[in-house]
C-alpha cells in the first residue's frame, strides 16, 4: 500500500532529455503525493546529428531538443528554462585510484565532510589531455586497516582508506552536448551518465546489492553498467547496436533500410529454431517492380549472427571487470533493441546468465502512456528520476522558513518580557542595594579625602 509523502507541495515540472543516436526523446513530470514519478507529457524527435552516441552537429541536435521542448510546453501549460541530460559511455574509461586521509581526533565520527574530502582529492588527479571527470565513485572504505566497509560515517578511526571508481569521458564529447542544451534556448542543470539513469529506472536495490550487469541496446551503441553491492563497479560500451541488426538484414535481404526496419521489429526473431521453415514474408516491389519473398527462417538467422556476436562483445567486457562470477542476479537487458523476438533465450544461451528484460515503469504513477512501458524510454525515465531527485535535495520550502522566523520573533518577544518581569521582580532589591553602596562605602571615602589636608600646600 503506498502511504501519501507530505513533504511534496510543488508540482513544478522537471524535465529530462535522452540524446540517443535514433531519436531525442523528452519527458516532463514531478513526485506526486505518493513519492511515484507522475508522467506529464512525452515527445520524440527523429535524431540526424548523432552518430553513435556522439554528438557531430551541434545546430542539428539543438533544433530538435527546441522542437522537443515546444511541445512539451504545449502539454503541460508550463515554460521551460532548465534540462536534465544524459551522455553515452562512448569514449568514458574506468580509472581506479585510492585515497587516503588521516584525521586528528579520535573522539570525532567520520563524518560526510570526511568524504567530501576524499571525494574532492580525487578530482585533483591528472588526467590523460582531453579527458574530464565525469563523476567519482566510492567503492570501497578501509578504517584502521578494518577493510570492506561501505558506508564509514559513524565510525571512530584515525585513517581512512577509499577506492574510487573515477568515470572520465572526452572534453569534446560533454562540451558538444553543453552547446546544444544552449542553443536549444535553456539551462542544463546536471550531466548523468546513460548506464546510472537507466539503472535507476529499471534496476531493483536487491538487483543491485546482489550483482547484476545491465546491457542497455540502443540505436547505435550497447551500454554496460555492472553493479554489485548496491554501487557502480564497472562502466563500459560497444560500437554495435539495433542498427547493426537493420544493416545486415538490409544487405542480407537486399532490401531498403525501411523495409529492413519493419522486418526486423514484426517479423524478426534471434533463434531460428522458434521459427516455422515455411513462412513466407512478401515485400512490395519499388515502383512498380514485382515483390520480394523472403524465408523468415533467413532473417532469423541473419538476427541471431548479429545478436550473439554483440553479446560475445559483451561477455568479454563482463570479463575484463572481474566480476563475472559474481552476478547472482544476471543480466537486466533494455533499450530500444530489447524488444526484439526471442532475444532473452538466446542470451541466456551465449552467455549461462539469467536474463530479464527491464521495463522503465517500477517507478511511475498509474495512468502513464503505453509507450513508457517500452525499455527504449529507460535512459529518459531514469534522467527524470535522478532530476527530480536533485530538486528535492537542493529545495528549501518558503513554509518552513516563515514557521522558522515566526518562532524566531516569539523567542525574542519572550526574553524581553521575561527581562521586564524579572526588572519588575527585581526593583525594590537593586534601590536598596544602591541606597548601603552609597551609605557605607561611596560617602565616608568621599569624607576621607575632603577632610585630610597636606602640611607642605
Amino acid at each position: 500500500m503506498q502511504q501519501k509523502n507530505s513533504k511534496h507541495n510543488s508540482k513544478k515540472a522537471v524535465v529530462s532529455i535522452d540524446i540517443g543516436t535514433s531519436k531525442i526523446s523528452g519527458l516532463a513530470g514531478y513526485k506526486d503525493e505518493y513519492g511515484m514519478v507522475k508522467i506529464l507529457a512525452e515527445s520524440s524527435i527523429t535524431s540526424t546529428g548523432v552518430l553513435r552516441g556522439i554528438i557531430s552537429n551541434t545546430d542539428k541536435v539543438s533544433r530538435a531538443i527546441k522542437e522537443v521542448i515546444k511541445n512539451l510546453e504545449k502539454r503541460i501549460g508550463q515554460s521551460i528554462d532548465s534540462v536534465y541530460v544524459g551522455i553515452s559511455n562512448q569514449y568514458i574509461n574506468n580509472v581506479i585510484k585510492r585515497g587516503i586521509l588521516t584525521r586528528d581526533d579520535l573522539d570525532i565520527e567520520v563524518s560526510s565532510a570526511d568524504i567530501d574530502k576524499l571525494v574532492g582529492d580525487m578530482h585533483k588527479i591528472v588526467l590523460k589531455p582531453g579527458s574530464k571527470i565525469l563523476d567519482v565513485i566510492p567503492q570501497e572504505f578501509i578504517v584502521d586497516s578494518e577493510q570492506g566497509i561501505i558506508d564509514p560515517i559513524g565510525m571512530a578511526g584515525r585513517r581512512i582508506d577509499a577506492n574510487f571508481n573515477i568515470i572520465t569521458t572526452k572534453v569534446t564529447a560533454m562540451h558538444s552536448i553543453e552547446r546544444s542544451i544552449e542553443k536549444a534556448g535553456v539551462e542544463m542543470k546536471n550531466m548523468r551518465l546513460n548506464s546510472f539513469a537507466s539503472a535507476d529506472a529499471v534496476l531493483s536495490e536487491d538487483e543491485k546489492e546482489a550483482g547484476v550487469a545491465l546491457v542497455d541496446m540502443g540505436g547505435a551503441t550497447t551500454d554496460i553498467a555492472i553493479y554489485k553491492d548496491g554501487i557502480m563497479r564497472f562502466a563500459a560500451t560497444i560500437s554495435l547496436g539495433g542498427n547493426v541488426i537493420t544493416e545486415d538484414i538490409k544487405s542480407g535481404c537486399c532490401v531498403m533500410p525501411e523495409s529492413a526496419e519493419k522486418l526486423k521489429v514484426k517479423y524478426g526473431s534471434s533463434m531460428p529454431s522458434m521459427v516455422e521453415s515455411n513462412t513466407v514474408i512478401t515485400i512490395p516491389g519499388i515502383k512498380g517492380r514485382d515483390a520480394k519473398e523472403i524465408s523468415q527462417k533467413t532473417l532469423s538467422r541473419i538476427i541471431q549472427a548479429r545478436v550473439e556476436e554483440i553479446f560475445d562483445f559483451v561477455m568479454e567486457k563482463i570479463q575484463k571487470s572481474g566480476l563475472e562470477r559474481q552476478l547472482i542476479a544476471g543480466i537486466v537487458l533494455t533499450g530500444g533493441a530489447s524488444v526484439l523476438k526471442d532475444i532473452k533465450k538466446t542470451i541466456e544461451l551465449c552467455t549461462g546468465f539469467s536474463t530479464r528484460i527491464g521495463h522503465p515503469v517500477d517507478n511511475l504513477a498509474s495512468g502513464y502512456k503505453e509507450v513508457l512501458f517500452h525499455p527504449a524510454y529507460a535512459t529518459a525515465i531514469g534522467l527524470l528520476i535522478n532530476g527530480i531527485r536533485m530538486e528535492e535535495v537542493n529545495a528549501v520550502p518558503d513554509i518552513e522558513e516563515e514557521i522558522i522566523v515566526e518562532n524566531e520573533i516569539s523567542v525574542s518577544e519572550d526574553i524581553e518580557i521575561k527581562k521586564e518581569e524579572t526588572n519588575e521582580e527585581n526593583g525594590v532589591n537593586s534601590h536598596e542595594n544602591d541606597n548601603w553602596f552609597k551609605r557605607n562605602i561611596l560617602k565616608p571615602a568621599i569624607n576621607f579625602f575632603e577632610e585630610k589636608n597636606d602640611v607642605e600646600f
